[in-house]
């Protein structure tokens, strides 16, 4: 396998406080030291932030209302469900665009709408709204159309599905590009219209407050007192990696509270299949237990399948497609792996990171359904906006990752001319080129590139919420951590640091050889440090050295009694 020590390359910002909140903190809301640092580390120097910030309230949500077009959404909605029309919902093949459609084709139905759904095939299909669902919806009389995840480009099918006599509401999250579709309605807070207070929501929460309003309106039964939407919700928001701030926090703070009540039989299976047994489930194991279960459908076969375990209602049937999708999994991190190798070898051999601000890659041998997962390894690795593309035929297929400072979607508008089709956002975007033009494309986007971002963009910087004693680290601290869940984008789990740690040993731990372990001396005490993908290391770090470590501090599964104090960075002491 091909490495790269990026995580030395990496500049620490160590956050300052002030110790009086910290101690004000500490007393009135009786908080370790740790725990009450790294809130005001984060912003949260007020008991009564902090309090809102550790249990967010999920009746502080904005009014759906300020939502661009919601009026004109629940109007048509509601006169579908009290004539009886018959309404498709059109979803997408990842984790959100499924939990989306579960959340409304489910919802619509209990309040006695006849609702069928469709999930485009990425193969056949492509990504955005189908002309084949809509040739479907036509199929089975609808007359209303729901997209999912999907549809804030999709001009042509929208006038299609209107010369058909079939209504479009659009439920979106992703950027627009210039004018908007003819449909009935468009919900996304990203329109430039839209006065909505908050624009990062899932395409499941701009769903969800579409459920609010109709509720609201039509005097159903909120969707919020419901678990059986909390959770997709939950799901959805952790997944699709929008900042976890704001309405998001709540929604993925609420959703984790219905997940780990296992209401849903379907999840319950695929938990089970998982091996997840934890009675609290955390971001973490969403971002890599579940989603990465419901998204491997759609990156291998058919996505469907997914879906229907989320809707599924008994437990035969929830068995047997959880077992499906926990194979499925296994086979995507297979192919992801040969991907990746791949990927890092081509880095090696044809890129030039002192001029190659953009990483542009391209292969005939790579599966269309994993470039995604892989372009954003080789951000974490590279700190550079990343394009793989699978090409077939004379076409290829592209995803795009980024970083801070380069909006990828604003990118690929300056490169729109070397595209067949393009959309996304300002961190992740899709692509269509042909393979003639992916040269052009590699050029371009790295002159833009040039312009757009500085040195410092290009440097990873990694904060820093608190540095540490040894004896802070302890299991109640580390149950304690657990307030600030859930973690991932725009929340990351809480970066501790120890400086001038002494090594006693390192070796490779774990099976296929891929991780670190440390074990080191700090102040007198024993700790034992796991750096994840960092096996590579394991020669710069000799017995008896000085070394800084950034870590996270959490509870093993397999060992409640354990501390696991998992790497992040590392650094020689002596290059302070």
């Amino acid at each position: 396998m091909v490495e790269h020590k990026s995580f030395m390359n990496m500049r620490w910002e160590m956050k300052t406080v002030d110790e009086s909140d910290v101690e004000r903190l500490s007393t009135v809301l009786g908080l370790p030291k740790l725990v009450a640092r790294v809130l005001c580390s984060r912003g949260f120097s007020e008991p009564s932030s902090a309090l809102e910030f550790m249990k967010p309230s999920i009746e502080r949500l904005h009014d759906p209302f300020l939502m661009a077009d919601m009026d004109l959404a629940v109007k048509r909605i509601i006169s579908a469900l009290r004539n009886r029309e018959v309404i498709l919902i059109h979803g997408d093949y990842d984790a959100d665009g499924i939990c989306a459609t579960a959340l409304l084709s489910s919802k619509l139905s209990q309040w006695g709408s006849k609702v069928y759904w469709f999930i485009p095939d990425r193969f056949v299909d492509g990504y955005g709204v189908s002309m084949r669902a809509i040739n479907a919806a036509r199929s089975v009389g609808a007359t209303l159309m729901i997209t999912c995840d999907c549809g804030i480009t999709s001009y042509k099918e929208v006038e299609y599905a209107r010369s058909l006599g079939i209504d479009t509401v659009i439920v979106d999250h992703h950027s627009p590009k210039g004018f908007l579709p003819n449909a009935v309605a468009i919900l996304n807070p990203k329109r430039l219209d839209c006065k909505y207070p908050f624009k990062e929501l899932s395409a499941t929460g701009v769903a969800l407050k579409l459920l609010c309003a109709i509720a609201d309106e039509g005097k159903f039964e909120s969707p919020l007192d419901d678990e059986l939407c909390l959770d997709l919700v939950g799901i959805a928001t952790i997944a699709d990696v929008v900042p976890l701030v704001d309405e998001n926090r709540s929604l993925a703070w609420h959703g984790l509270n219905a997940l780990s009540k296992r209401s849903r039989v379907g999840l319950r299976k695929l938990m089970e299949c998982a091996g997840l047994r934890s009675s609290r489930i955390t971001g973490a194991h969403v971002s890599f237990i579940i989603a990465p279960r419901l998204n491997a459908p759609g990156r291998l076969e058919d996505a469907r399948d997914a879906l229907r375990l989320l809707l599924a209602r008994n437990e035969t049937e929830a068995e047997a497609l959880a077992v499906r999708l926990d194979e499925l999994n296994r086979e995507r991190q297979d192919e992801e792996e040969r991907v990746l190798e791949e990927a890092l070898e081509l880095v090696a051999e044809r890129v030039d990171l002192s001029s190659d601000l953009v990483i542009v890659l391209s292969s005939h041998r790579w599966h269309q359904g994993v470039i995604g997962i892989v372009a954003s390894r080789l951000v974490e690795l590279f700190h550079r906006p990343t394009i793989l593309i699978s090409v077939e035929g004379e076409t290829g297929k592209g995803s795009c990752r980024s970083i801070q400072g380069f909006d990828i979607a604003m990118a690929l508008d300056s490169c729109s001319n070397l595209l067949v089709s393009y959309g996304g956002h300002q961190m992740a975007a899709g692509l269509v080129i042909r393979e003639e033009n992916i040269e052009k494309l590699r050029f371009a986007i790295n002159e833009i590139a040039r312009h757009w971002l500085s040195e410092n963009e290009l440097t990873a910087k990694l904060n820093i919420d608190a540095q540490v004693h040894p004896n802070e680290l302890s299991l109640d601290v580390a149950h304690k951590m657990m307030l600030f869940e859930p973690c991932g984008c725009g929340n990351p789990k809480p970066t501790l640091a120890l400086f001038g740690v002494k090594v006693i040993e390192s070796n490779i731990h774990g099976s296929g050889g891929k991780h670190l372990r440390i074990l080191a001396e700090a102040y007198g005490t024993e700790l034992e440090f796991v750096g994840y993908r960092m096996s590579h290391m394991v020669d710069t770090l000799t017995a008896g050295h000085s070394i800084d470590l950034c870590f996270t501090l959490g509870i093993p599964h397999s060992d409640p009694s354990k501390l696991s104090l998992q790497i992040k960075a590392l650094r020689h002491h002596s290059d302070r």
